[in-house]
């Protein structure tokens, strides 16, 4: 959210929330709810394993963002 403070000067304030969804498949149904379409995801996968082993996951919340929330940007991020 952008807003203004109410004198009308001095610096926009943006907020935002960080929601950490673990990916754990047990969870990824009730995890879909919260795909909204006001968001900038991050898919954040281990590079360090052989991208085969999380090819499926990653498609999965691929996937599942695209349907709930089409345009929306999506990046991935690898970590280590």
């Amino acid at each position: 959210m952008i807003a203004r403070n109410s004198s009308g000067q001095g610096r926009d304030m943006v907020n935002f929330d960080v929601w950490d969804i673990t990916g754990d498949e047990s969870t990824n149904v009730a995890s879909t709810f919260f795909i909204t379409k006001r968001t900038i995801y991050l898919l954040v996968f281990n590079a360090a394993q052989p991208l085969e082993q999380q090819y499926h996951a990653l498609d999965y919340w691929m996937a599942a963002v695209s349907s709930r929330a089409p345009k929306c940007p999506v990046m991935l991020v690898g970590t280590h």
